[in-house]
């Protein structure tokens, strides 16, 4: 385990302990974190194709997010998890037809900035439900933002056509 690692289980603590009552927040944080060190521990044995067996997993992540999404930023934590997932399948191709570029740490770079938007996401949106909440209406920007992520993020789950995905 390195550095990053223990940056990113820390992370994932943190905005799990903060965002514990916005809905399903910590189910998602979980199922992320079981993605990640699954996905971790399969390259660590040094098993075939890693990318494949990350993107399996996120797909996992990403299809369950996508059945049991209920408000509009559990779907934009959906996309989040197909960036994750389109990421790995570009590496992928890359890990079969090995060329001189596309180097092993920028995959897991892009790999980690997703991993981190999906954790921002997660604790942004349960910041909003706090000021909503706690009458963040009473100045100008409050009112602006609780306005904004009422019609954004706490939106009800809208039907999914393949075009919007």
């Amino acid at each position: 385990m390195n550095g990053f690692h223990v940056a990113l289980i820390a992370g994932a603590l943190f905005v799990a302990l903060t965002s514990w009552r916005l809905d399903r927040s910590v189910l998602w944080i979980l199922a992320g974190a079981m993605s990640f060190v699954a996905s971790a521990l399969w390259e660590r044995l040094d098993l075939p194709l890693p990318p494949l067996f990350t993107a399996c997993c996120d797909a996992a992540v990403c299809l369950t997010i996508y059945a049991y999404a209920r408000q509009a930023w559990e779907l934009l934590l959906y996309k989040i998890f197909l960036a994750s997932i389109m990421i790995s399948i570009v590496f992928m191709v890359f890990t079969i037809f090995p060329p001189k570029i596309a180097p092993h740490y920028l995959y897991v770079s892009l790999l980690e900035a997703v991993n981190w938007a999906a954790l921002f996401l997660i604790l942004g949106t349960a910041a909003m439900q706090r000021i909503k909440a706690h009458g963040g209406r009473s100045f100008r920007l409050g009112r602006r933002v609780v306005l904004w992520a009422e019609r954004t993020l706490f939106s009800p789950k809208t039907p999914h056509r393949w075009w919007h995905a």
